[in-house]
């Protein structure tokens, strides 16, 4: 009984050490479980706090392409309206003496009662060379303007919420020369009373190439007043408020010139006299985005600062250190991941 007890003794013991011993470890385990290790967060470089709704996204994807883009509202806005794309195409430059040119387009600048002739938003010069000075206050046709008859006879109100201008060449591709740069601007670049060349105007371009086999294609970015409606007759608006587009070229065999498209989306509100529906944001179906034309634009532009250009030309690296007089272009691009293709 003796050598019993000692057994059951020595049993409990080794029983109550490995229950110990277990005890440990598991309260190793739950305090290694409670210990969270801290990740940084990684954010692409060139991307701030701010975000945007899915209709903002929408409405970005319609400033990387206004040409085959879908037609979306535009955000910030509740007066409504319908949206409808346009475009022209025409030759420019071909006269017996000209061998250079330049064309300025400011979609959302028609009819602002400031010149050139009919407020078209667009300002144009054809020269024998490129350092003969021309005065921009001279040249304009509305003509040119991608739906700038239909809006002045059916809409009350309107605003433009993409577009685009690409060059081309229209002769043989034996005879192809010369070259042509594009630039953003502001309306208020070239509506002022004095007097330019096309050299000038070329310094200023950040974009400068031989005339290109296929084409080269150029995106509209909008400014502060191009967010707003506007009247259809002569309202003055701020020149520096309205975003453009400048083409210039040089070097080009004389009568043949360029060929250049312009595509423009708008969003408008129809005269009372055309007997049209006048939509509201209620009654249209469609919802907008809470941001502002301006601030997706400026979205876009820390996402991709090469997105105004045709994207050959930004895989080229053609953008390194290039600086123009409206904004500083990096020699980066930011990661399009984060881009969703809605």
């Amino acid at each position: 009984m003796k050598d019993s007890g000692k057994a059951t003794v020595g049993h409990c013991r080794k029983h109550r050490l490995r229950t110990i011993h277990f005890r440990k470890i598991m309260a190793k385990t739950a305090k290694s479980k409670k210990m969270v290790v801290k990740k940084q967060r990684v954010r692409a470089r060139g991307v701030g706090q701010e975000t945007l709704d899915v209709e903002g996204m929408k409405y970005m994807n319609l400033l990387r392409d206004p040409c085959t883009g879908p037609l979306v509202h535009g955000p910030g806005s509740t007066e409504g309206g319908s949206v409808f794309r346009c475009e022209s195409d025409f030759i420019m430059g071909n006269g017996a003496l000209e061998t250079c040119g330049v064309f300025m387009w400011a979609p959302g600048a028609y009819n602002t009662a400031l010149n050139p002739v009919n407020g078209s938003g667009t300002m144009f010069n054809n020269s024998a060379t490129d350092l003969t000075a021309f005065n921009p206050l001279a040249t304009g046709t509305s003509i040119y303007a991608p739906g700038y008859t239909f809006l002045q006879t059916n809409a009350s109100s309107y605003r433009c919420l993409a577009a685009c201008i690409q060059i081309y060449w229209p002769g043989s591709e034996l005879n192809r020369q010369g070259i042509v740069g594009v630039a953003q601007g502001t309306y208020g670049a070239m509506s002022t009373n004095i007097n330019l060349t096309v050299a000038q105007v070329r310094g200023a371009c950040p974009i400068t190439q031989r005339m290109p086999s296929d084409r080269l294609e150029a995106k509209w970015a909008p400014h502060y007043a191009d967010g707003l409606f506007r009247n259809a007759s002569n309202t003055q608006i701020p020149e520096d408020g309205h975003g453009s587009l400048i083409v210039n070229w040089a070097g080009i065999p004389v009568a043949t010139g360029v060929r250049l498209r312009l595509v423009a989306v708008f969003e408008w509100r129809p005269k009372l006299t055309t007997g049209a529906l006048v939509l509201s944001s209620n009654t249209e179906g469609g919802s907008r985005s809470s941001a502002t034309i301006q601030s997706v634009r400026q979205y876009l532009d820390r996402m991709d600062s090469h997105w105004w250009i045709s994207a050959a030309l930004a895989s080229a690296k053609f953008f390194s250190g290039a600086t123009t007089a409206y904004r500083t272009i990096a020699g980066r691009t930011y990661p399009r991941a984060t881009i969703s293709e809605l």
